[in-house]
């Protein structure tokens, strides 16, 4: 097996450091590392697989409706017509 070296990354292509959460209407604040198991144990108990799985679909179905809403807002600042 054979390692590549490893090489530095151009200053443009390195990850920026995370900033503030911004909050979106109806959505849970940003999950903590160990936030995760918490959010899903409170969202999941007692119910079936297929009841969560519903539920899960129907929350990404509205949170991308309101993805696509403030994204049209946004292209609509940006570059009115």
């Amino acid at each position: 097996m054979r390692i590549a070296p490893r090489r530095r990354l151009p200053r443009s292509a390195r990850l920026l450091p995370p900033g503030p959460a911004l909050p979106c209407s109806g959505s849970p604040p940003a999950p903590s590392p160990g936030g995760g198991s918490n959010y899903l144990s409170a969202r999941l108990t007692g119910r079936t697989l297929e009841e969560a799985h519903a539920d899960i679909l129907m929350e990404l179905d509205h949170q991308r409706a309101e993805l696509d809403t403030l994204t049209r807002r946004l292209a609509d600042v940006v570059a009115p017509q």
